[in-house]
């Protein structure tokens, strides 16, 4: 087999992985780690336990690519090519979704569980936390610089957003409030745009918006319902 096809093979590989590893995102939020079996792990990735020890070898081997899978899917931000207003906009939508998507793929059940098993993974992700955090920071800054944000303090905005996306993500905070996931995504993305965008460039924001928020409802909608 030559280099090329020893490549595709691997990516083929990593890929299949990925796409195993993203099954097992919501049944670890509701059930935490402590319980989960080896059968429980096929049954959520719907594999044989043959198939699911070709790609993995343990379960502390799927837990560790399943934090990984968290850390560069939704704690990192790219800066570097933001150079116009819409592209400060579309930053920031990405930022909304993934500030939103993060809060709901981390529970208090799989932190507890980290804890107790496996604490380097729950340092790992603390850190990258903390990095993600003050990227944001200095991307909020640069927006606002640029013109394009409003001159507000950073770091209140991102805990803002972590306070309000996690109260969201409970089911009893949406029937005391008379909120649907629909509504309160909706609702607080516009009053977040009001807080963040100077008025000019709201239009920017609201071209993208639709099909955006769709994505997040069903997402948020299949892991707590």
């Amino acid at each position: 087999m030559n280099e090329r096809n020893t490549n595709s093979s691997r990516y083929e590989c990593e890929m299949n992985k990925l796409k195993l590893i993203m099954k097992l995102v919501y049944p670890i939020k509701k059930n935490g780690l402590r319980t989960l079996r080896s059968d429980d792990i096929a049954k959520y990735m719907d594999v044989s336990k043959a198939t699911l020890y070709k790609y993995f070898s343990s379960k502390d081997e799927i837990i560790k690519e399943l934090v990984q899978y968290y850390i560069t899917q939704l704690l990192e931000i790219s800066i570097d090519h933001v150079s116009d207003a819409l592209s400060y906009v579309k930053e920031w939508q990405k930022t909304f979704k993934d500030s939103l998507l993060s809060a709901n793929f981390i529970s208090e059940a799989f932190k507890n569980d980290l804890m107790e098993s496996y604490p380097e993974l729950l340092q790992k992700i603390k850190i990258a936390s903390q990095k993600y955090r003050q990227e944001l920071i200095v991307f909020y800054q640069k927006g606002i610089n640029f013109g394009v944000f409003n001159d507000l303090n950073p770091a209140i905005v991102i805990l803002q957003d972590e306070a309000f996306f996690k109260d969201m993500l409970n089911p009893l905070y949406l029937m005391d409030n008379n909120l649907t996931i629909r509504t309160a995504i909706n609702d607080y993305y516009n009053c977040k745009k009001v807080q963040v965008l100077k008025d000019q460039y709201h239009k920017f924001s609201d071209a993208e918006w639709k099909e955006l928020s769709e994505y997040l409802v069903q997402k948020v909608s299949s892991s707590i319902m």
